[in-house]
């Protein structure tokens, strides 16, 4: 069967496209960030003509686009946009969108079989004056409280009166490990877990929970049975916020029950948190066999240990851990922390590198020069793995000291760009496609004291470490919400031989950092999601310090003076 699946890079989306490629489905993934490389080297074919076609009304369609609807045989439209917005918003987001796929679909797809649109319980809602004591389902009037909730009933009327074979499915709160950070389930958790459980395990709002798992085999249903309902609920079960939290916490539940009076002056959002409003009845989905598999506790456990992961870096992830530069110094330690995770280490120096791996009993090497575009060897480790990237500690790099009108690019520190600098960001950039698409992601990228000042004797050296800070700091906050933690660490010198391959001499009672110290440092700032930057050792901080407070036009001055003096 040929699938389309809009929002393929999504939560459910992508659920639904791994899952049909696994039962030997071709599938086309349309969507506005690029796939994770692990989902196209499984055979998904990225369909991004289609996303620009639905982006833009009025342009003409890619012969591409046509020729791939003209034989598809099922649509699963789940892109969309559940995140704050205003009316006009989602409007294009969820509404336009939809109504530009049926146009397409209805001129280009003559043999469509099904077109499976994934809408929202926020669709539903209760009516205000409805009973509480009367469990919702799909006769119940829809009376959506959100414009996002009245954006996906608009949604849903355009495929309801498109003309194509169609089946709605109307998703509970869809859970599982790889939801986004900030979404109901795991937003909540963070906070239940912490002080504020004492609140939400007195909340009587209900969650209309269901597993991303449980829906993906709802859409299979939907695809494959005529008998199907045309709209259908998709809930695993209803309990209440105290419910949820007290499993999750290990504790009593002591529900607050809201009076009626104050229920009718509260805004849904927070009648909905104190008030039973979204209790499901058994859905009609079940008329045709389809059941829930996971119980709503197994979902809360499996998001709880999610959330805890996130700030305890001790509790290793369900995928890879990249170490460069993992044959000696920095990246050594700090593989020899990690042992025990499914380790990829990545050195030039094969030998040291096969030594380091059999003794952390690594899963794979890589010997290439970080100069080298790797991400061919990265993806064929991944592929034959089963499992992404969900940490990555780039740790590899080069010193360069001396004029910068040196001899030699080595000399003057192009070299030390090219390694510190590009080839970083190149990795990175590969790298987070993999945690964003797990929505869950450790990157670290491992930078210097240079990079706070100006410094002649390392010009290009330093400029290359403080282009690195400046690039995690900033693509931690692009990233963040992904639930992915970018950490860039400034160490100042260690006792490795990393200065001396830079040129960089030492000075007689000289304090430099022991790696293991530095390695440990790194774990304990990943406990914070919050850091960006983590400074290690006291010549970092001094400098750091130094930075804030001397001018600009003096710290090259200072700099050349001490480097003249010591080096």
């Amino acid at each position: 069967m040929k699938v389309v699946v809009t929002g393929s890079t999504g939560f459910v989306g992508g659920a639904v496209a791994r899952t049909l490629l696994e039962r030997g489905d071709q599938v086309l993934g349309a969507a506005r960030s690029p796939h994770s490389p692990l989902d196209e080297a499984r055979g998904l074919v990225p369909f991004p003509e289609l996303m620009a076609a639905l982006a833009d009304p009025d342009g003409p369609v890619a012969d591409e686009v046509a020729a791939e609807l003209a034989d598809v045989d099922a649509v699963v439209h789940a892109a969309g946009d559940p995140t704050f917005g205003n009316g006009a918003h989602y409007e294009q987001a969820n509404v336009a969108i939809t109504e530009r796929l049926v146009a397409l679909l209805r001129r280009h797809a003559p043999g469509l079989r099904r077109l499976v649109l994934t809408s929202s319980i926020g669709a539903q809602d209760r009516p205000l004056d409805a009973p509480l004591d009367a469990p919702i389902d799909e006769r119940s009037n829809p009376d959506p409280a959100s414009d996002y909730g009245r954006s996906k009933l608009a949604a849903e009327r355009v495929v309801a009166e498109s003309g194509l074979p169609f089946r709605i499915l109307r998703l509970g709160m869809v859970v599982g490990e790889d939801m986004r950070p900030a979404s109901h389930l795991a937003a909540m958790l963070r906070v239940g877990l912490g002080p504020g459980g004492v609140v939400l395990r007195r909340a009587a709002g209900t969650l209309p929970l269901v597993h991303v798992d449980d829906v993906v085999r709802a859409v299979a249903t939907a695809i494959e049975r005529d008998d199907a309902p045309k709209l259908s609920l998709v809930v695993a079960g209803s309990p209440t916020i105290a419910e949820v939290t007290a499993h999750a916490t290990g504790r009593s539940a002591h529900v607050m029950k809201l009076p009626s009076a104050a229920r009718r002056r509260l805004p849904f959002s927070l009648r909905s948190t104190f008030s039973p409003e979204l209790r499901v009845a058994d859905v009609a989905l079940s008329s045709v066999g389809w059941r829930p598999e996971r119980s709503w506790q197994e979902s809360v456990d499996e998001v709880a240990a999610v959330v805890r992961r996130r700030t305890d870096p001790s509790i290793a992830p369900p995928g890879l851990t990249l170490v460069t530069g993992a044959a000696s110094g920095l990246g050594l330690a700090v593989a020899t922390r990690l042992a025990g995770r499914r380790l990829v280490l990545l050195d030039r120096d094969g030998g040291a590198l096969a030594q380091v791996a059999a003794r952390l009993d690594a899963v794979a090497t890589i010997v290439g020069d970080l100069r080298d575009d790797l991400s061919s060897q990265l993806d064929g480790v991944a592929v034959a793995q089963g499992q992404p990237y969900l940490e990555a500690f780039l740790c590899a790099g080069m010193g360069a000291k001396g004029p910068f009108l040196a001899g030699t690019d080595r000399a003057a520190g192009i070299d030390a760009i090219d390694i510190n600098l590009t080839a970083r960001l190149r990795l990175a950039r590969h790298l987070l496609r993999y945690m964003r698409a797990a929505r869950f992601g450790r990157l670290v990228l491992v930078s210097s004291s240079t990079a706070l000042s100006p410094m002649p004797q390392f010009a290009a050296y330093a400029a290359s470490n403080a282009g690195l800070l400046t690039f995690g700091e900033a693509v931690a906050h692009e990233v963040q919400s992904d639930g992915i933690h970018v950490l860039t660490v400034c160490p100042s010198g260690m006792d490795t031989r990393f200065q001396e391959r830079a040129g960089v001499r030492r000075v007689d009672g000289e304090k430099l950092l022991d790696p293991s110290d530095v390695a440990e440092a790194i774990v304990g700032g990943l406990r914070h999601p919050g850091r960006h930057v983590l400074m290690v050792g006291t010549l970092t901080h001094a400098m750091n310090l130094f930075e804030r407070l001397a001018p600009r036009r003096i710290q090259p001055v200072i700099w050349n003076r001490l480097v003249a003096a010591r080096r």
